[in-house]
C-alpha cells in the first residue's frame, strides 16, 4: 500500500509512549482477570467442558503418540495445529501446566495484536477503550483460561489481516501473510475465508483498482490511486493460495470437512445455518452502536452516506426475515444473546430482536467503513469489511450458531473499523470514549455473572 501523509497503516498516528502505556495497562488487567482462574484450575463453563471432553484428551493422546501423531482420527472438530503446538510444549517442558500458561499467553497475544493496530489511529486511552470490550468479553476470557482453539486461530487471523491491511507489496510480506493464514486454517479450518481479503488487498494496490468504486480504493493522496503493481496482486494471490491448499490437504486426509472421529460431522457439519448472518449483524448493533461515540461528526457522515445506509438497512432486514430466527427454531444456538432472543417476542418464527437488530448492525458497519474512508483509509476499511462478510459466510456453513464463535471476531472488527475512522492527531476525550467504556463495563458484568460465577462456584463446591 502506498505511504500517504494522511495516516495509512504504514505510519504511526500516536506516540510510542501511548502504545506502551496502553499495552502495559492491558497486560496488567489481563493477568488479574485470567491468572487466578488458571491457577485454581477452575471449571464449570462450556469452555471448561470442551477442554475436559475434547481438547485436553486430544493433546494427551498426541503427547503419548509423539512423534508419530495421528492427525486424521482424533476427537476434535477442528484442525490439529493448536493441539500439536500444545503437545510439543508439553513434551519440551515435561509440564502439564506449561500448556495452560501457553494458552493464556496466546490469548494475550491476540489482544496485543488488536491493540497494536488500534493505537496507530486512536492515540491515547481511546485505543485502550476500543480494545477493552474484547478484553472483558466472557468468550475471549473463557478461551484464555481453558484450552480451546478459538483464540489461537483468531490470533493468526488478526496477524494475517493486519498484514493484508498494510498491503502485500513484497515477497517477504507475501510469505509471512501466507504462513499466518495457513496457520489459522491449520488451527480452525473454517478460516479459509481469509483467501478473499488477501486477494482484495492485492487487487486494491494493482492497476485493476481503477475498475473498483472510488469509495473502496480512495486514500489520502488520491493522485496515487490509479497507479499500482500487478506484482502486488500476484503476491496476494500466492498468499491466498496457501490457506486454501492447507484446507484441501486436510479435507483429502479426513475425507470430509472434519476429522474422521465419529459424531463431529453430525454436530458441526449438519448443514448451513442461514440465521448466522442476521445474528452477526444483531451483535454488530449491540456492540457497534456504543462504538459510534468515537466517530467524529457522526450526523454529517450519516447524511453523506444516507443512500448506502438505506441499502444496508434493507439488506440487513432481508437477512433477518428470510430465515427462521426464533430461539425455539434454533436449538443449536448457545449464548446470552440467544437467551435474550428466547425471552423476546417472535412473529412468524422471526425474532423481533433480530429483525430490529440486523438492519441497525448493517448500518453501523456502513457508517464505520465511511469513517475509515473519510479519514483516507478506504483500502484498509474495504479489506476489513470484506473480511467480515467472508467470515460470516464461512461461519454460516457451521450448523452451530454458538455466540462464542461470533463475539471476539465482531468485537475485533468493530474496534479496528472504528479506529480507522479516527482523524490523524485526534485524541479521544472521555466523553467520546464513553460508548466503548460502557460496552466494556457491560462485557465485564456479563463475565462476572456467567464465567466467573460458574468457575468460582465450581471451585467452592469441590
Amino acid at each position: 500500500m502506498h505511504t500517504h501523509t494522511g495516516g495509512t497503516l504504514s505510519g504511526s498516528g500516536a506516540p510510542r509512549t501511548d502504545g506502551r502505556r496502553a499495552a502495559l495497562a492491558l497486560i496488567g488487567a489481563y493477568l488479574l482477570l485470567v491468572a487466578p482462574l488458571v491457577w485454581m484450575g477452575a471449571g464449570g463453563t462450556s469452555e471448561a467442558r470442551d477442554q475436559s471432553v475434547y481438547h485436553l484428551p486430544v493433546v494427551e493422546a498426541m503427547v503419548a503418540q509423539w512423534p508419530r501423531v495421528d492427525i486424521v482420527n482424533y476427537e476434535s472438530a477442528t484442525a490439529p495445529g493448536y493441539h500439536l503446538l500444545l503437545a510439543a510444549a508439553w513434551r519440551a517442558t515435561g509440564s502439564r501446566g506449561a500448556i495452560f500458561a501457553l494458552n493464556a499467553a496466546v490469548s494475550l497475544g491476540l489482544l496485543l495484536v488488536v491493540l497494536r493496530l488500534v493505537v496507530r489511529f486512536a492515540p491515547g486511552w481511546g485505543a485502550l477503550a476500543l480494545v477493552a470490550p474484547l478484553l472483558l468479553n466472557p468468550y475471549l476470557l473463557g478461551g484464555a483460561v481453558w484450552l480451546t482453539t478459538d483464540n489461537a486461530a483468531l490470533l493468526l487471523v488478526a496477524m494475517a489481516l493486519s498484514g493484508a491491511c498494510a498491503g502485500i507489496s513484497s515477497a517477504g510480506r507475501s510469505a509471512a501473510v501466507g504462513v499466518l493464514a495457513s496457520g489459522a486454517v491449520f488451527v480452525r479450518q473454517i478460516h479459509v475465508w481469509l483467501a478473499a481479503p488477501l486477494v482484495l488487498a492485492g487487487l486494491l494496490t494493482s492497476p485493476a483498482a481503477r475498475w473498483l468504486p472510488v469509495w473502496v480504493r480512495r486514500e489520502t493522496g488520491t493522485e496515487s490511486d490509479e497507479r499500482g503493481s500487478w506484482r502486488a496482486l500476484a503476491l496476494s494471490c500466492a498468499s491466498a493460495a496457501a490457506p486454501v491448499a492447507v484446507v484441501a490437504a486436510l479435507v483429502w486426509a479426513w475425507g470430509g470437512l472434519t476429522p474422521r472421529a465419529i459424531g463431529f460431522a453430525q454436530v458441526h457439519a449438519g448443514g448451513p445455518n442461514p440465521a448466522s448472518p442476521a445474528f452477526m449483524l444483531t451483535l454488530c448493533a449491540l456492540f457497534g452502536v456504543p462504538m459510534l461515540t468515537m466517530v467524529e461528526r457522526l450526523g454529517a457522515l450519516a447524511l453523506e452516506r444516507r443512500a448506502g445506509l438505506v441499502i444496508a438497512g434493507v439488506l440487513g432486514l432481508a437477512l433477518a426475515l428470510i430465515p427462521q430466527t426464533s430461539y425455539q427454531e434454533l436449538p443449536r444456538a448457545f449464548g446470552w444473546v440467544w437467551r435474550v432472543i428466547g425471552l423476546t417476542p417472535t412473529v412468524g418464527e422471526r425474532s423481533v430482536l433480530v429483525t430490529l437488530g440486523a438492519p441497525v448492525g448493517a448500518m453501523v458497519l456502513w457508517l464505520l467503513q465511511g469513517g475509515a474512508l473519510r479519514a483516507g483509509r478506504g483500502r484498509a476499511g474495504a479489506v476489513l469489511m470484506v473480511s467480515v462478510v467472508c467470515w460470516v459466510a464461512a461461519q454460516s456453513a457451521n450448523s452451530m450458531a454458538w455466540q462464542r464463535y461470533f463475539d471476539p471476531m465482531v468485537l475485533m472488527s468493530l474496534a479496528w473499523l472504528t479506529a480507522l475512522g479516527v482523524r490523524e492527531g485526534a485524541r479521544a476525550s472521555w466523553r467520546r470514549a464513553s460508548g466503548p467504556i460502557a460496552l466494556a463495563l457491560v462485557q465485564g458484568a456479563l463475565s462476572a455473572a456467567t464465567l466467573y460465577r460458574e468457575a468460582i462456584g465450581e471451585v467452592m463446591g469441590r
